[in-house]
């Protein structure tokens, strides 16, 4: 994947992240769950107003990190940008 290409899917799912949280917003309860225990009790959380942009935030500064990168290796951060996609939906879904 070239440079070029790598900055507009990156773009797009930085874009994307934060539009499905915006959408969600409203839906959300004011605690985020982050981590339940066995017993299935709440043991993390936070704010739903730093939920909504720390993923996007995530993406963005690994993305601005791989730009910088001697070695050029925009696979490995666009993984992360997946992943981080991906436990933004799970959390969503396990929250509404």
């Amino acid at each position: 994947m070239n440079k070029k290409m790598y900055s507009i899917i990156t773009i797009i799912l930085i874009i994307l992240i934060l539009g499905i949280n915006l959408y969600f917003y409203q839906q959300l309860p004011e605690k985020i769950g982050m981590q339940i225990n066995t017993s299935g009790d709440l043991r993390n959380h936070m704010p739903k107003n730093l939920f909504i942009f720390i993923a996007p935030l995530v993406v963005l500064v690994f993305y601005v990190i791989s730009l910088f990168n001697e070695k050029k290796e925009y696979g490995k951060t666009f993984i992360v940008g997946i992943i981080m996609f991906l436990l933004n939906i799970f959390t969503i879904i396990m929250n509404t």
